[in-house]
């Protein structure tokens, strides 16, 4: 191939941020390029990266043939996936994990309600729209249960951030809130996005992937191969190039089964935001 462009959303600030080492909310357009050119030397394939301002805009890219490598949230995935235009690759490990959950949960108190179905037009507390486990997800599996959200929730108010939502619950600005979570070896809710508040689980839902790298559907599986056995087994290079752009320095193969979770809520999810 004469050169792969690897695709991902940038914020306003990622995208003039040239240098690797300069600190930016989220990914930056100079980690982005030292990714891909760490890819590069360990697969010998030219690469180049392309930033976006729009999630909007990753899948019908990859279906043009625009892009080859897409950096895709959970949701985008399982929609390239059910559209036959995008095939997942690796995830991203963090905390010696490739997934987690969402939960909705409120204060831990004596008159707090036992689970989703006793709350009645309560107000609710989400991180944003496009957040897969302090939006999205919760709120298919509610629907799959046979829940009418607009009872449960009286009013929807969209905080920005997790810290938010749980800061919310904690001084009841808000009754109830959804956020991250992850399980024991037990499949018991441990920690979420609440830290160390107490709180009550009224409901949850997942596994949910991680972040996923995904190729074009017309990608070489030769080509493919090669991608996720440099991130299977990255060079020191691809791995500190890894860490600075996604947040880990390990990838794990994606699998069927990581996905299984979001096949069976995918008529239930709200449509994906930009």
């Amino acid at each position: 191939m004469a050169e792969l462009t690897l695709g991902m959303v940038l914020s306003r600030e990622g995208r003039h941020s040239l240098l690797p080492t300069l600190r930016s909310q989220g990914p930056s357009y100079g980690r982005l390029t030292a990714f891909t050119s760490a890819l590069h030397v360990a697969t010998g394939l030219e690469t180049r990266g392309h930033g976006l301002t729009s999630y909007r805009d990753l899948l019908p890219m990859l279906q043009r043939g625009e892009l080859d490598l897409a950096w895709l949230p959970p949701i985008l995935a399982l929609q390239g996936i059910n559209s036959q235009c995008a095939h997942p690759l690796v995830l991203p490990m963090r905390s010696g994990e490739a997934e987690y959950y969402s939960a909705l949960f409120t204060r831990d108190t004596l008159d707090a309600p036992e689970q989703a179905s006793q709350l009645h037009r309560v107000r609710v507390g989400w991180v944003d729209r496009t957040s897969s486990s302090g939006y999205q997800v919760i709120r298919a599996v509610l629907r799959s249960s046979g829940h009418e959200l607009q009872e449960l929730f009286g009013e929807e108010l969209f905080l920005g951030s997790h810290d938010d939502v749980t800061r919310a619950v904690e001084s009841g600005n808000v009754d109830v809130g959804a956020t991250f979570a992850h399980i024991d070896t037990s499949g018991n809710l441990t920690r979420g996005g609440w830290g160390r508040t107490p709180v009550r689980i009224l409901a949850s839902a997942g596994p949910i992937p991680n972040d996923v790298l995904a190729a074009a559907r017309g990608l070489p599986s030769e080509v493919q191969d090669q991608v996720s056995e440099a991130l299977l087994h990255p060079s020191k290079r691809l791995a500190a190039a890894a860490n600075e752009l996604f947040g880990t320095t390990n990838f794990r193969a994606a699998e069927h089964h990581h996905f299984a979770a979001l096949l069976e809520l995918a008529d239930y999810l709200d449509e994906a935001a930009e």
